[in-house]
């Protein structure tokens, strides 16, 4: 077999035992893909729509809160805290028309977001104004303990209403894992195969004759 590519072996093993191949397949990911839902985030709060004048409050799950602090010309500035166990500013950002703000709690190796709004509009009425804030998310997340930290980033997204959209900072994010991620089905075909090798190898493994029996055979051949 020196000498004889992989895939030359492979291939005709494949072919012999595909249905047993494609059982093989359908059985790991019968066990990876429950475990994968599993670790998708629940949404709490699903694309509202909220609206506040200056110095309202928005109150969210987990103790979260969301202030309207102040305004400009064509901007907002909004402060956000968390209040469970005692009141805590998680950050403040400055917000235009169209931009949107994500919370990221920072966990040990990826920051989870927690919650993302949208400026919508601004109104202005006499000395007072009144802002929409569109695609509202909560997700899902523990209740913070002292020495949490938060991150607040602010972009224009392409489409704000889908969650996960951006790449979080420095880490991966909780959101909508891709279950038919490129790597779970390479895995799943390979482990498949190797499966496939392992059960042919010991069906067909037949005991050697020794050379008494071999030298018998022929005696009685003549």
């Amino acid at each position: 077999m020196i000498g004889i590519p992989l895939s030359s072996r492979l291939m005709p093993l494949l072919k012999r035992h595909s249905v047993l191949f494609f059982v093989l397949v359908l059985a790991a990911a019968a066990l990876l893909l429950p475990c994968a839902a599993e670790s998708e985030t629940k949404t709490l709060i699903s694309d509202e729509y909220v609206i506040l004048r200056d110095g309202e409050t928005q109150k969210f799950q987990l103790g979260y809160e969301a202030v309207l602090k102040g305004f400009g010309a064509d901007s907002v500035l909004v402060e956000f805290y968390n209040n469970h166990s005692k009141p805590v500013s998680v950050g403040s950002v400055i917000l235009k028309e169209g931009e949107t703000v994500q919370c990221y709690r920072k966990a040990d190796e990826d920051n989870l977001i927690v919650l993302m709004m949208t400026l919508d509009k601004m109104y202005f009425n006499n000395s007072q104004v009144i802002v929409g804030f569109s695609h509202v998310y909560q997700f899902e997340d523990v209740f913070p303990s002292d020495g949490t930290e938060w991150v607040l980033e602010t972009a224009v997204l392409e489409d704000p209403s889908t969650p996960g959209s951006t790449k979080p900072p420095e880490g991966g994010s909780n959101i909508g894992q891709d279950l038919m991620n490129p790597l779970y089905i390479i895995i799943l075909i390979g482990a498949a195969a190797v499966a496939v090798c392992i059960i042919r190898i010991f069906s067909e493994k037949k005991p050697k004759k020794s050379k008494k029996n071999s030298k018998d055979s022929l005696e009685n051949e003549k």
